[in-house]
Protein backbone atom coordinates (compact mmCIF):
# COMPACT_ATOMS: atom_id res chain seq x y z
CA UNK A 1 0.00 0.00 0.00
CA UNK A 2 1.10 3.32 -0.37
CA UNK A 3 1.37 6.44 1.97
CA UNK A 4 -2.16 7.32 2.37
CA UNK A 5 -1.84 10.30 4.77
CA UNK A 6 -3.92 10.71 7.39
CA UNK A 7 -6.58 12.74 7.38
CA UNK A 8 -7.05 15.35 10.47
CA UNK A 9 -9.81 17.73 8.52
CA UNK A 10 -13.10 17.69 9.73
CA UNK A 11 -14.94 17.09 6.14
CA UNK A 12 -12.75 14.03 5.58
CA UNK A 13 -10.78 15.65 2.52
CA UNK A 14 -6.83 15.30 2.32
CA UNK A 15 -6.60 17.93 -0.01
CA UNK A 16 -8.34 17.49 -3.29
CA UNK A 17 -9.49 14.34 -2.22
CA UNK A 18 -11.10 12.25 0.01
CA UNK A 19 -9.44 9.33 2.01
CA UNK A 20 -12.02 6.60 -0.30
CA UNK A 21 -10.65 8.43 -3.48
CA UNK A 22 -6.99 8.05 -2.07
CA UNK A 23 -7.45 4.59 -0.90
CA UNK A 24 -8.83 3.56 -4.70
CA UNK A 25 -6.08 5.32 -6.43
CA UNK A 26 -3.82 3.49 -4.49
CA UNK A 27 -5.60 -0.07 -5.32
CA UNK A 28 -5.23 1.24 -9.00
CA UNK A 29 -1.89 1.55 -8.76
CA UNK A 30 -0.86 -1.90 -7.12
CA UNK A 31 -2.75 -3.61 -9.79
CA UNK A 32 -0.84 -2.46 -11.99
CA UNK A 33 2.35 -2.63 -10.69
CA UNK A 34 1.53 -5.98 -10.26
CA UNK A 35 0.44 -6.23 -13.89
CA UNK A 36 4.08 -4.76 -15.16
CA UNK A 37 5.87 -6.98 -12.53
CA UNK A 38 3.63 -10.21 -14.14
CA UNK A 39 4.20 -8.59 -17.62
CA UNK A 40 8.22 -8.56 -17.18
CA UNK A 41 7.73 -4.55 -17.85
CA UNK A 42 9.27 -3.64 -14.12
CA UNK A 43 11.63 -5.56 -11.85
CA UNK A 44 10.79 -6.09 -8.02
CA UNK A 45 14.35 -5.78 -7.45
CA UNK A 46 14.50 -2.19 -9.18
CA UNK A 47 11.51 -1.17 -7.35
CA UNK A 48 12.57 -1.97 -4.46
CA UNK A 49 15.61 -0.41 -4.93
CA UNK A 50 14.04 2.83 -5.82
CA UNK A 51 11.30 3.17 -3.51
CA UNK A 52 12.41 5.30 0.27
CA UNK A 53 10.32 3.50 2.89
CA UNK A 54 11.27 2.98 6.78
CA UNK A 55 13.95 3.02 9.09
CA UNK A 56 16.37 1.03 6.51
CA UNK A 57 16.61 4.67 4.93
CA UNK A 58 16.54 7.79 7.46
CA UNK A 59 17.39 11.30 5.88
CA UNK A 60 21.04 11.39 6.59
CA UNK A 61 21.68 7.77 5.30
CA UNK A 62 19.54 8.53 2.47
CA UNK A 63 21.57 11.83 1.94
CA UNK A 64 24.99 10.20 1.98
CA UNK A 65 23.62 7.02 -0.43
CA UNK A 66 22.55 10.10 -2.87
CA UNK A 67 26.00 11.63 -2.28
CA UNK A 68 28.21 8.58 -3.05
CA UNK A 69 26.04 8.23 -6.27
CA UNK A 70 26.63 11.47 -7.26
CA UNK A 71 30.20 11.67 -6.75
CA UNK A 72 30.49 8.64 -8.74
CA UNK A 73 28.69 10.31 -11.46
CA UNK A 74 31.23 12.96 -11.11
CA UNK A 75 34.02 10.70 -11.49
CA UNK A 76 32.34 8.96 -14.56
CA UNK A 77 32.00 12.03 -15.96
CA UNK A 78 35.33 13.01 -15.17
CA UNK A 79 36.96 10.44 -16.93
CA UNK A 80 34.39 10.71 -19.88
CA UNK A 81 32.68 7.06 -19.52
CA UNK A 82 35.66 5.54 -19.38
CA UNK A 83 34.57 3.59 -15.99
CA UNK A 84 33.41 0.31 -15.34
CA UNK A 85 30.07 -1.00 -14.08
CA UNK A 86 32.02 -2.20 -11.25
CA UNK A 87 34.23 -0.30 -10.67
CA UNK A 88 31.32 2.48 -10.00
CA UNK A 89 29.68 -0.40 -7.82
CA UNK A 90 32.97 -0.42 -5.88
CA UNK A 91 33.54 3.35 -5.14
CA UNK A 92 29.96 3.88 -3.98
CA UNK A 93 30.35 0.78 -2.04
CA UNK A 94 33.46 2.40 -0.08
CA UNK A 95 31.05 5.21 1.09
CA UNK A 96 28.16 3.27 1.45
CA UNK A 97 29.12 -0.30 2.20
CA UNK A 98 25.30 -1.84 2.27
CA UNK A 99 24.11 -0.10 -0.30
CA UNK A 100 21.94 -2.01 -2.91
CA UNK A 101 23.37 -2.22 -6.00
CA UNK A 102 20.37 -2.15 -7.87
CA UNK A 103 19.69 1.44 -6.35
CA UNK A 104 23.03 2.46 -7.97
CA UNK A 105 21.90 0.93 -11.43
CA UNK A 106 18.56 2.86 -11.26
CA UNK A 107 19.93 6.53 -10.36
CA UNK A 108 22.40 6.02 -12.88
CA UNK A 109 19.77 4.88 -15.65
CA UNK A 110 17.99 7.78 -14.82
CA UNK A 111 20.72 10.19 -14.77
CA UNK A 112 21.72 8.82 -18.35
CA UNK A 113 18.10 9.41 -19.26
CA UNK A 114 18.05 12.74 -18.03
CA UNK A 115 21.72 14.15 -19.16
CA UNK A 116 21.89 11.91 -22.16
CA UNK A 117 25.57 11.37 -21.02
CA UNK A 118 27.63 14.76 -19.88
CA UNK A 119 30.85 13.50 -21.51
CA UNK A 120 29.54 13.68 -24.93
Amino acid sequence: MLLVPPISDLDGQCGLWSRAELLEMDARFCEALERAFEAKLESRAAAAATVRLGPRLNGSRLLKEDAAIGAAWALLCNRKGDMTAAEVVKFVQARCPDIDVMRIRSEFNRWFRQRRAEWA
